[in-house]
């Protein structure tokens, strides 16, 4: 048995030791690192891949294309918040005799469990 587990191999309580504690290996080769790269990279008249596509997505936007001022907006604003418009034909009941119940029991102390346990 390792040291720091029980007889099923769980970490016991109170161990503070990880499994892995140098953690995942950090990979220099993912599609996020290359792109930043190259977004850093110098153009001959001197500004960045970055500001070069931020000036031409800017300049699409003024010139009236949509998806550009959409997607300029979004980014400056943020995404607006979609509400979703529900009706419902007739009241509602929520009974909540149950959750009383189990609330009233909990706070004397009873606590019961109420999971399925298959019989």
């Amino acid at each position: 048995m390792t040291e720091g587990r029980d007889e099923k191999g769980r970490f016991k309580r109170g161990h503070n030791a990880t499994p892995n504690n140098v953690g995942r290996p950090k990979s220099d080769h993912t599609i996020t690192s290359c792109l930043r790269n190259v977004a850093n990279t110098k153009l001959p008249d001197g500004r960045t891949n970055a500001q070069a596509l931020a000036e031409m997505m800017w300049n699409k936007a003024l010139a009236g294309d949509r998806h550009f001022v959409e997607m300029l907006t979004n980014r400056l604003e943020g995404t607006p918040k979609q509400f979703i418009e529900q009706r419902i034909a007739g009241p509602i009941t929520i009974d909540l005799s149950q959750e009383s119940q189990n609330l009233e029991s909990s706070e004397h102390g009873n606590h019961t469990d109420h999971t399925d346990s298959g019989e």
